[in-house]
């Protein structure tokens, strides 16, 4: 993916070169470009899990990875136990 963008921003780069764009205009393209990419880059990243096989559970938050892990697992007792199938004692 990375390099997908990466191709996009120099192919953007060439077409300014070659429109003959100011450097500013070039500047605003690389902006609108970045900007586009910022806009979407959650939901590359949500795709990308998606197609890796990860599925969305639930959301929380916790001062630490483990509080927040804790949280989720007293939310979902379910999830707990298949969780500690899956880790063993």
């Amino acid at each position: 993916m990375a390099l997908a963008l990466f191709a996009a921003n120099i192919v953007a780069s060439l077409m300014s070169f070659i429109l003959g764009l100011n450097p500013l205009a070039q500047g605003a393209a690389s902006l609108g470009l970045a900007m586009g990419v910022g806009f979407i880059a959650n939901d590359l990243r949500r795709w990308t899990l998606e197609r890796c096989g990860y599925v969305i559970e639930g959301v929380v938050s916790g001062k630490n990875c483990d509080a927040a892990e804790r949280r989720f697992l007293d939310a979902a007792p379910e999830l707990a136990a298949e969780f500690a199938l899956e880790t063993g004692p």
